[in-house]
């Protein structure tokens, strides 16, 4: 015997799921992932040029 409720949580489980699968989907479609690692160490070398300046 399968609970009502059980219905109602594997729903909302299945609806979280194809939610984040479609924005993994578009974000790797449109090239969010690309450049993540080069962000990054832009990132730390802007912020050791502005400790730099300081000294």
């Amino acid at each position: 015997m399968v609970l009502p409720g059980t219905w109602l949580v594997l729903a909302t489980l299945s609806i979280i799921l194809l939610m984040f699968w479609l924005g993994y989907y578009w974000a790797r479609t449109h090239g969010q992932f690309d450049d993540v690692e080069a962000a990054k160490y832009a990132m730390l070398k802007n912020d050791r040029e502005y400790h730099n300046d300081d000294a």
